[in-house]
C-alpha cells in the first residue's frame, strides 16, 4: 500500500479518522466534554459529533454524565490487554524454547483471528525429520489441535457462533465432519486442558496443545507440539500434553490469570 495515497487520504474513513481525534482529544480531559465544547475544539458539525458520541457510547467506550461525555474504563482496557499480548509474545518464547529443548519436536505459538487459526512463532524440532512451518500461517480450526484448544474456553456464546459458521471441510478419514462431534471433542478438551489432532489435518501428522489464558479467563492464544505420527504415539501425545498444560498454565499466571 502507498503511504503517500495514505497521507493523502485515498485510503482514510473520514468518519473513523474523526472519532479518533476525538477520543485523542477526549483523552486529555477526564472532566469530560460537552458535544458543543467537542465541535469547537475539533472544528466539526455538532451533529457529527453528536452521532460519533452515539456510536462511541453504544460500543460502551463512552459514558455520559448528564450533557458531559468523557472515556471510560473499557478504552483503557484495550490498551491494557494490548501491552499484555505484547508482554506475553516476549515470554512465550523462552518457554517455547525450554519445550522444543526438552522434548526435541516443533513447538508452535498461534491464536485464533478471525474464523481461522493463525501462527505466531515456531521453534523448529531437533531432530532430522520433523514438522515445519511458516509464520503466517493460517489453519482452519475444527481439525487443528491449537484451535480446539482455545474454542473449548471461549465464552459460550462466541464458541457457539464459531461452530455454526464451520462448513467443517474434511482433509482427511479422521478429520470430524460435523457439528455434534465437534461438540462433543471440544467438552473433552474442556475437561483435559489440552487437545488432540491425531492426522485430522495431515496424514502422518500429530498435534497436542494446551490454551494461554489472560487475565479474565479468556484464551487468547495456545501452544502446540507437532511431529511425524512415527514418534508421537498416542501414549506419548498424553504425556506431552500433561507438559505442555503445565506450561501454558504458568504463562497464564505470569499474565495475570487465577483459577479462583
Amino acid at each position: 500500500m502507498d503511504r503517500q495515497n495514505d497521507i493523502n487520504g485515498k485510503y482514510i474513513i473520514p468518519n473513523l479518522w474523526r472519532a479518533i481525534e476525538l477520543l485523542e482529544y477526549m483523552s486529555g480531559k477526564p472532566e469530560g466534554q460537552t458535544i458543543s465544547e467537542l465541535a469547537e475544539a475539533l472544528s466539526l458539525p455538532t451533529n457529527s459529533v453528536f452521532r460519533i458520541l452515539r456510536t462511541l457510547s453504544a460500543k460502551g467506550y463512552i459514558t455520559q454524565k448528564h450533557k458531559r461525555y468523557e472515556i471510560n474504563s473499557r478504552l483503557f482496557a484495550l490498551g491494557a490487554q494490548a501491552i499484555a499480548e505484547e508482554s506475553l509474545f516476549e515470554k512465550v518464547i523462552p518457554v517455547m524454547r525450554e519445550l522444543r529443548d526438552e522434548l526435541k519436536e516443533t513447538v508452535i505459538f498461534g491464536k485464533i483471528s478471525g474464523d481461522q487459526g493463525v501462527i505466531l512463532e515456531q521453534m523448529q524440532g531437533i531432530y532430522p525429520v520433523k514438522v515445519v512451518v511458516e509464520v503466517g500461517y493460517n489453519f482452519p480450526f475444527h481439525c487443528s489441535a491449537p484451535a480446539k484448544a482455545i474454542i473449548a474456553f471461549l465464552p459460550e456464546a462466541e464458541q457457539k457462533n464459531m461452530i455454526e459458521q464451520c462448513t467443517f471441510e474434511k482433509f482427511t478419514e479422521n478429520t470430524i465432519i460435523n457439528k455434534q462431534d465437534f461438540i462433543v471433542e471440544i467438552s473433552q478438551v474442556k475437561r483435559d486442558g489440552f487437545a488432540f489432532d491425531m492426522e485430522e489435518a495431515d496424514y502422518d501428522v500429530r498435534c497436542l496443545s494446551a490454551p494461554i489464558m489472560n487475565v479474565r479467563g479468556y484464551p487468547v492464544a495456545s501452544l502446540w507440539i507437532t511431529g511425524p505420527v512415527s514418534r508421537l504415539t498416542r501414549e506419548i501425545c498424553r504425556e506431552y500434553a500433561e507438559i505442555l498444560k503445565q506450561a501454558c498454565g504458568e504463562l497464564s499466571s505470569s499474565i495475570g490469570f487465577s483459577r479462583n
